[in-house]
């Protein structure tokens, strides 16, 4: 007997249960999947002042890092270079001039990607040159510039200018009169249209991606300084790193408020990617983890030099905000705020430009997955914590969509432990008028002085000082160009008088004091490098 299909008073009773199921999923869908626009262009303004500070904050250190006649020369970091795929137009400059060209050039791009002006455009073209800006330093790479690399790459997927921008403007003028005239006559159709929501794959990305950062930052902090609650004690006497108001501050938290602080931390970074994937409470959870988190980063940023780290994560947060809190931004700050510039898309477009969308968004959706599988096997193999039986051989065009960008795994900030003892550098250089002269700390901390019996409180050293002193005693490469550096610091002072005839690179070392105490101990000074001149 044939079956029959069920009438419809026989599906009738299934009504109440499919409306139901589908009320999750959309929910579901909302959650992980869409962005608001204002969203995406608050995000594109903060992206574009990081970039821009990211450019202009390496601009005093054009010659020394970015020239040969400083200590990062070309032909040292080609000579052996720190990745297999590599990528960075400014390799080409040898000289100040050349690379300050390049620099003026990379300006313009993130100031016409910040202003909305052709976005996916000078999007692409912010992403090469900021890749190219830390490649160029690739022995300088801290995790700051591997988030901002990660904030620009994943919002490429995005259209971050749809609000706020050059091109909504544009948009908004290129519309056709008759359609134009209807919308204004219908308010309510004209702020439906430019408040739907974005949705993309890319947005799930970000989430996790997030998340990823929190936990295994938290999950790799096992040593003992964290177990014992004094991590933030031995940092704060990290003197090349800590602000003034650090070295304010250290001498008057008392143990208990020091392991409250450093239990603190290591919480909220535990907890932090239940915050940003809970699907309940989903509004008031991202809007805790809005205020929360960006606080948190603030709070490093306050006490410790981390480069621009902090400000880099919060790149991120405009993201989180939705319908709802723009709505609420427009009952406090006037309708305004919840409207703004007009959306992109105002006018209908033709037939084949609508497959042609159709075709483009579905081939950067699929751009998405491959680019979250490449970075999901790199969470895998990158980090300790994750077990030897989830790590599993990279593909070639894997590891190429991890290195070219910059786009690393490996989140360990002050792990296992934070460091206990505190390093510097000095240089010991004899003048031709025998005066003794620190080239090194005149150029990168607040203290030049000699002869050196101990670290100077709060050496006010930026991020490429503090890590180039980390870095170059254990890499020789780079001892070559660190000698012919300190030679010619005549030219660079522009004094004959300042000809060196000799010099020692000194590494001096303690070990910080331990809670209860102030006094840092058990100082070793070893020579690192000799020259002489003519040698």
């Amino acid at each position: 007997m044939l079956s029959q299909s069920p009438t419809r008073d026989e599906v009738k009773p299934l009504a109440p249960f499919l409306s139901w199921l589908r009320r999750p999923v959309r929910g579901a869908f909302a959650a992980y999947f869409t962005i608001d626009p204002r969203s995406l262009g608050l995000c594109r303004l903060g992206l574009g002042a990081l970039l821009l500070y990211d450019l202009l904050r390496r601009v005093p250190g054009l010659s020394t890092w970015y020239s040969n006649q400083g200590l990062l020369p070309n032909h040292a970091s080609l000579s052996r270079p720190g990745a297999e795929y590599m990528f960075s137009f400014l390799f080409a400059a040898s000289r100040t001039g050349e690379a300050a060209v390049m620099f003026a050039i990379c300006g313009l791009v993130f100031l016409a990607f910040t202003v909305g002006y052709r976005t996916r455009l000078f999007h692409a073209l912010s992403l090469a040159c900021i890749v190219s800006l830390h490649s160029r330093c690739i022995f300088l790479e801290n995790g700051g510039d591997v988030v901002l690399n990660l904030l620009c790459a994943w919002t490429l997927f995005l259209p971050m200018g749809a609000r706020f921008s050059v091109d909504a403007i544009r948009n908004s003028f290129r519309a056709r009169p008759e359609k134009t005239i209807a919308e204004l006559n219908d308010r309510a159709a004209l702020a439906t249209s430019e408040t739907a929501p974005v949705a993309s794959l890319a947005m799930l990305a970000i989430l996790l991606q997030l998340s990823v950062i929190y936990y295994l930052n938290a999950l790799h902090k096992t040593g003992w300084t964290w177990r014992q609650g004094v991590a933030v004690h031995y940092v704060l006497y990290q003197e090349r790193m800590v602000t003034w108001l650090g070295l304010l501050a250290r001498d008057h938290i008392p143990l208990w408020l020091s392991r409250r602080m450093t239990y603190t931390t290591y919480n909220i970074e535990l907890l932090a990617g239940l915050l940003l994937l809970n699907p309940f409470f989903r509004v008031w959870s991202r809007r805790f983890a809005v205020v929360l988190l960006p606080g948190l980063h603030l709070a490093f940023a306050a006490l410790l030099n981390l480069g621009q780290f902090s400000f880099n994560m919060i790149g991120f947060y405009p993201l989180l905000l939705g319908a709802r809190d723009w709505e609420l931004f427009g009952r406090w700050l006037g309708p305004s705020a919840g409207v703004g510039a007009s959306a992109v898309r105002m006018y209908a477009p033709s037939p084949a430009r609508r497959w042609l969308c159709r075709g483009l968004a579905t081939m950067r959706e699929l751009a998405v997955l491959v680019v979250m599988v490449a970075l999901g096997s790199q969470v895998l193999v990158e980090n300790q914590a994750v077990p030897q039986r989830f790590k599993v051989a990279q593909s070639k065009w894997m590891q190429q969509i991890v290195q070219y960008p910059r786009l690393y795994q490996g989140w360990r900030m002050f792990s296992a432990d934070v460091p206990t003892g505190e390093r510097m550098m000095y240089v010991d250089a004899v003048t031709v008028t025998g005066r003794h002269v620190d080239p090194f700390n005149e150029a990168g901390a607040r203290v030049a002085a000699l002869p050196v019996e101990r670290i100077p409180r709060h050496m006010e050293q930026d991020e490429f000082f503090c890590d180039y002193t980390n870095r170059v005693p254990d890499n020789d490469t780079y001892w070559q160009a660190l000698r012919a550096w300190i030679f010619d610091y005549p030219r660079r002072t522009q004094a004959p008088e300042n000809r060196i005839v000799s010099f020692e690179v000194k590494l001096l070392e303690q070990d910080n004091p331990p809670p209860g105490e102030r006094e840092p101990r058990n100082f070793r000074t070893k020579v690192m490098l000799r020259g002489w001149e003519g040698q």
